[in-house]
This record gives C-alpha cells, sequence and structure tokens, in this order.
C-alpha cells in the first residue's frame, strides 16, 4: 500500500483532538501537516476543521489525500509538523521535495519531528540545523521532539 497524506494544518487520527487539544491547532498561514492515512477518506481532517469557530479568522484549509511523496509543496510554506508519519524513505522523499521548494522559493522554514525513527532522514544534510534542545517526552523517549530550520532560507 502507498504512504497516503492528509495534508493540512489539522489532518489527525480518525478520533480527532479533544476540544482543549484544538485550541492549540489553531493553523497559521504557510502551514503544511503531511499526515499517513491508510485510506483514502480523510474525514478526521475534515472533523477536526468542523470543529473550528467559523469566526476564528483562521486562513482557508484544504485537505488532500495523496501519496506524501508527491505531495506538490506550497510555495509560501514555512512550517511542517511530522507526527512519527512515515517510514525513513518516505520522510526523506517528502524531505527532498521540501527542499525543492525552498530552492525555487527561498525562505526560512521550521520542520517539527515528533519521534525518533525519522531523525537519520537528517544526518548528512547541511541544509537543515537543529533549534534549541530536543524536547523529551513524559511518555516515552521515542516521542522526543526536535525543531530544525533551513540553513540555506
Amino acid at each position: 500500500m502507498s504512504p497516503m497524506a492528509c495534508a493540512g494544518p489539522l489532518a489527525k487520527e480518525e478520533a480527532g483532538p479533544t476540544p482543549r487539544q484544538t485550541d492549540r491547532l489553531r493553523p497559521a498561514p504557510g502551514a503544511a501537516a503531511p499526515r499517513w492515512s491508510a485510506s483514502p477518506a480523510p474525514g478526521g481532517a475534515w472533523a477536526n476543521i468542523a470543529r473550528l469557530p467559523k469566526d476564528s479568522g483562521r486562513p482557508a484549509i484544504d485537505v488532500r489525500c495523496q501519496d506524501a511523496r508527491e505531495f506538490e509543496i506550497p510555495d509560501d510554506a514555512g512550517f511542517f509538523y511530522f507526527y512519527e508519519p512515515f517510514s525513513t524513505a518516505v520522510a526523506a522523499s517528502v524531505l527532498d521535495n521540501i527542499e525543492e521548494s525552498l530552492a525555487r522559493f527561498p525562505r526560512t522554514a521550521v520542520l517539527c519531528f515528533v519521534g525518533s525513527a525519522t531523525i537519520p532522514v537528517f544526518d548528512g544534510r547541511a541544509t537543515w540545523s537543529q533549534l534549541g534542545e530536543t524536547l523529551t517526552s513524559p511518555d516515552d523517549a521515542y516521542y522526543e521532539t526536535r525543531l530544525y530550520t533551513n540553513t540555506s532560507g
């Protein structure tokens, strides 16, 4: 099965976030969050979007369900959130696409990676540097969080 991405700042699991979590998930302009899904029906993402207040002033949210490696990175995207979404091979391909977008339209970008399995994707890539300390998870060290920024933006 191909890895699928439901891309949008609120693409979450089918159960969706709690109302308190939704407050923290308000999308920002230029945000993209490819998310793996075994199903082509991103109902969870649409349900999360529907929970947001209509008068929140949020920008439009575009939800797509497609192979993450084929997702076209928006030219103004500057923040990317990954919650242990893919295998390292797929994550590397998605990161390649982000880097190609940054080369076409130079800008500063920030990547947020939660989970340890994708860390090897950054090995040997001089275009990214970690911002600050690694945030440890109270649940399990596997879910450490790291922020990276591009060094050529």
